[in-house]
Order: C-alpha cells, then structure tokens, then sequence
C-alpha cells in the first residue's frame, strides 16, 4: 500500500512538473509571439499611413458634419493644418470609432486619457492634425532605450544652451554697469569741468572790472595833474 501511494504520488508530482513546462513554454510562445507581431505592426509603414489617413478623415467628417465623402487633395491639406482644441479632442475621444482608430495605432487606452497634453508641448492650448499624426507616430509601441537617450541627449544640449546664454547675459551686465559707470564720471567731470570755466569766466570779468575801474580811476588822476599843471603854468606867467 505504502509503495502504491508513493508511485501514485510520484506520478501526479511528475504530470505537475510537465503540466508546468509545458504551460510556461506555451506563455513564452505566445509572449514571443504577440511581441513578433507588434514588431511587424510597428515597421508596418503602409498600415500606419491606412490609419492615419482613416483618422484624418474622420476627424474631418466630425468637424463637418459630412459623413461617407471622399475627401479632395484640398481637404486633406486643410485637414492637417486644422487647429484641435481640448474640448473638440474631448469630443471625438468619446466616439467609438476614435477609440478603435487610436487602438490600431498601437496607443493604449490609457495614453488616450491625456493625448492632448501629451502633444501639446508648447502649451498654447491647440494642435493640429499635423502634430497628431506625428505624435502618435512617436507614442507607438513601449519606451524604448533609444526614447531615453534621446530626451538625455536634448536634456544635455537644452543645459549647454542655458549655461552659453547665462553667460551672455553675465557678460552683458558686466558691459552695463561699466557703461553706466563711465557715463556717470562723464557727467560728473562735464560738471566739474563747467564749474570750472564758470568760475574762471567769474574770475575773468572780475579781473577785467577792476582793470576798467583801474584805468577810469588812473584816466581822471591824469587829468586832475594836468588841470594843476595848467594853473601853476598861469599863475606864474601872472
């Protein structure tokens, strides 16, 4: 009995181990597997550019109003520079179709909830289709190392950039006060420079006043001698 249990037990152990095996080897195919095809899926040029263009026009048929057109070369340019605002975004989001389009192009539903953000970089509150299509040609598939390394190397360069113009601008205050330095020693010496001359202009007048009032002073001495000269000359031939 006791040897009828252990083979028994042995046995339904074995069939586990296998059971195991062969589950884990079915999940590591079926992981290869869905991985080969996502690769495919992603360097599959043509159907990204089928599925674009489905959501251009479908974007196009939304903003209006027409439904089951073909769109002209004309309307297919006007489509890609038509601005997108959150609340027509948040709009077409809700439509099953836009859902179904965006799960084609390999973007996840919770990528979805917040696309809008995610693409638009600047801030400005608006997108174009242009920029849509492009972005979401950007958010296909995982992260991958090459998406790192690129926003570290922009990183780096940003940084290069902002420490070259922190400089400039050092440099330039530096030239600004210095100028300005200069510029206030100018006015002060032009200041100095005029009190100087004004003083030496007073100084002058005052010379040339007292040299007038001397001459004038000397001019009626000589006179007055002259007068007295004149007299002692007639009283003596008296």
């Amino acid at each position: 009995a006791i040897y009828c249990f252990t083979v028994v037990l042995m046995t339904f152990g074995l069939f586990n181990v296998i059971v195991a095996i062969f589950v884990e080897n079915t999940l590591a195919a079926a992981k290869y597997n869905d991985a080969r095809q996502k690769r495919q899926r992603l360097m599959d040029q043509h159907m990204f550019t089928e599925r674009a263009v489905a959501l251009v026009e479908f974007i196009w048929r939304t903003h209006t109003g027409e439904q089951d057109t073909a769109m002209t070369r004309a309307e297919y340019e006007l489509a890609s520079q038509m601005e997108l605002t959150p609340e027509f975004f948040e709009e077409l989001r809700h439509y099953k179709e836009f859902q179904e389009i965006l799960r084609g192009l390999d973007v996840a539903d919770e990528d979805q909830l917040d696309l809008f953000d995610t693409l638009d970089v600047d801030g400005g509150g608006t997108i174009d289709v242009d920029e849509l299509v492009k972005g979401i040609a950007k958010l296909r598939g995982d992260a991958r190392r090459s998406d790192i390394v690129g926003v570290s190397l922009m990183m780096r360069s940003v940084q290069m950039a902002v420490t070259e113009l922190s400089e400039v601008v050092s440099t330039l205050r530096t030239e600004q006060q210095e100028l300005s330095k200069n510029i206030t020693d100018g006015s002060m010496g032009a200041a100095s420079s005029e009190g100087s001359a004004f003083r030496e202009s007073a100084g002058k007048k005052k010379v040339r006043k007292s040299l007038s009032r001397s001459a004038s002073q000397g001019s009626l001495l000589h006179l007055v001698d002259k007068d007295d000269k004149e007299r002692e000359r007639d009283s003596g031939g008296s």
